[in-house]
């Protein structure tokens, strides 16, 4: 096996580092304040129980899965009454 060279080493890690970064930011940025206040609102309207302080620690990939699953709520039980 050729040993890899400083140079090669450090593009290797450097691409390895930068695909780390990408995935991290993705996945962890925070929700906007108006990301939750509409998840919020469409929650009460649904019936739910949910406290502001609840909204708050998630991400904003979280908060768009919490609107979907609301909105979906939302539109069953319109269709039921």
């Amino acid at each position: 096996m050729k040993k890899a060279t400083l140079k090669e080493d450090h593009q290797r890690n450097f691409a390895t580092q930068q695909h780390r970064v990408g995935i991290y930011s993705e996945h962890s940025k925070p929700a906007s304040s108006a990301q939750r206040s509409y998840a919020y609102k469409l929650l009460k309207s649904a019936g739910m129980k949910v406290r502001a302080e609840q909204l708050r620690p998630m991400t904003a990939k979280q908060i768009s899965r919490v609107i979907e699953e609301a909105q979906n709520l939302l539109t069953s039980n319109q269709a039921v009454s």
